[in-house]
């Protein structure tokens, strides 16, 4: 793509084999056209969403053994949207949402790059309502609180688009916002439900939370700004509430992917020309990377370490002051 450079990866997760396409590093920043600073994106944000973070991997694995039947989810800063596709491989239903103008040309790209159709996808701003996406029986986020006003915004973003009967699946990496958000899902009526899961090994990985919220009815006490869902014309936007059987009025506009030239093109590759990318990506020198393969092991806090006494080996070197 022009404006900056790109890798292949490979991820690994539920035993299922991803390849993705990521930005080469962080210190890249191309917006020709002042597209991203109009939406409030700044250079050293910019190139965020274009790589594959330890708690996107981790919620990518998650997702590959979480309950779908039934239920519509909703991936909130899907940046290159890795959960949504091992959700569309599974074969939910799944809308991927995200603020970044590069989002969706590399969400339709590693679509195609997987044989995979391209995942539905919806530019949504956290500040700026959206009522035609609708309510979701799971939303899901990954690493999305690094920013004072994440948790209040990510818990309005819950109220908005939440089913009354909902999960909230989020993993997060602990900057700070954790505490808050679950007492902002707490006051919509969600538990905070323990998890078995364990986060991948690794120095940086360990502070990595799974935190999974509940709610098995929508409180009469917290308003819904929009009134009941309506139906848009996607199935993964129906109504929960009972509508009065009023005159027929003019059916929403449905959920429609609207890619920009780059998307377009990313969307519509066909098994071909994706070979063809990836004989070139090789040709000039290209190195496809593994992820995922990195043994799982459960989380221990920093307390517990202090009270587990000391492996004997370790203990008979500080004897000896070796």
């Amino acid at each position: 793509m022009p404006g900056f450079e790109v890798r292949l990866i490979e991820l690994h997760a539920g035993g299922e084999c991803y390849r993705l396409r990521v930005l080469t590093d962080l210190q890249q920043f191309s917006d020709p056209d002042g597209h991203g600073a109009r939406l409030g994106i700044s250079c050293s944000q910019w190139s965020l969403f274009g790589q594959l973070w330890p708690a996107g991997e981790l919620l990518a694995e998650v997702m590959s053994h979480f309950d779908i039947e039934g239920k519509r989810f909703l991936e909130v800063g899907c940046g290159i949207g890795a959960a949504s596709l091992v959700l569309q491989r599974r074969g939910a239903q799944v809308v991927a949402t995200d603020i970044h103008p590069q989002a969706e040309p590399f969400l339709a790209y590693n679509s195609a790059l997987n044989g995979l159709e391209a995942v539905p996808y919806r530019q949504l701003d956290w500040t700026t309502p959206l009522p035609t996406l609708g309510r979701f029986d799971v939303l899901i986020a990954s690493d999305v609180m690094y920013e004072r006003d994440h948790a209040r915004l990510l818990a309005e973003v819950v109220e908005r688009h939440a089913c009354g009967a909902a999960e909230v699946v989020l993993t997060d990496s602990g900057r700070g916002g954790r505490g808050l958000f679950t007492r902002l899902l707490e006051a919509q009526g969600f538990a905070l439900e323990p998890w078995t899961a364990s986060a991948p090994a690794g120095e940086t990985r360990s502070r990595l939370r799974v935190l999974h919220f509940r709610r098995h009815s929508r409180p009469d006490r917290i308003p819904d700004a929009f009134g009941p869902s309506v139906m848009t014309g996607d199935p993964m936007s129906k109504s929960n509430t009972k509508t009065k059987t009023t005159a027929a009025k003019p059916a929403s506009a449905p959920l429609r992917r609207t890619f920009s030239r780059s998307g377009a093109n990313a969307a519509h590759l066909t098994s071909q020309a994706i070979a063809s990318h990836i004989a070139d990506f090789k040709k000039q020198g290209g190195r496809i990377e593994v992820l995922g393969n990195t043994p799982l092991r459960p989380f221990v806090s920093k307390t517990a370490r202090r009270k587990t006494p000391a492996a004997p080996a370790k203990a008979a070197a500080k004897k000896t002051g070796t």
